[in-house]
């Protein structure tokens, strides 16, 4: 048990930002790391995404992980993608695909799944706690 997440939060992705970077400046091309200054905002927009929402999410995935626990935390992974979708689609503007939709729709499906038996999981617990604590120690 570390007893500050939020400091072992920020080591990970820094050393997570170090492996990254060794590998991108390996594999990328140099002229793919060029910057176009529309207006100054493309840098900007990059570390904001990289700093604050990366943050933000981890703050918010080690919050959740202590009240529900991490099968909880990792359903909301999927969703992500459901989320880019709809920005993507209503947002920028693209076109939606067949296949874009049944694997949102699926996603969707399987993610209320697991609540569900999550959630039935924890009646089942509670009611086997109960169980335990009112039950005589010898059984007739």
């Amino acid at each position: 048990m570390y007893t500050a997440e939020l400091s072992l939060t920020a080591l990970m992705c820094f050393f997570g930002t170090i492996q990254t970077s060794i590998i991108t400046v390996i594999v990328i091309p140099r002229s793919s790391w060029e910057l176009q200054w529309d207006g100054g905002l493309i840098l900007i927009a990059i570390l904001y995404g990289g700093i604050v929402i990366t943050g933000l999410s981890y703050y918010v995935m080690t919050w959740s992980i202590h009240k529900r626990g991490p099968v909880f935390t990792s359903a909301f992974v999927p969703l992500l993608i459901v989320f880019s979708f709809l920005l993507d689609t209503f947002v920028l503007g693209d076109s939606a695909h067949l296949g874009s939709i049944v694997g949102a729709f699926l996603v969707v499906v399987g993610f209320y799944l697991i609540l569900w038996a999550k959630a039935d999981d924890r009646k089942k617990n509670e009611i086997s706690d109960d169980m335990s604590i009112n039950s005589p120690l010898i059984q007739p």
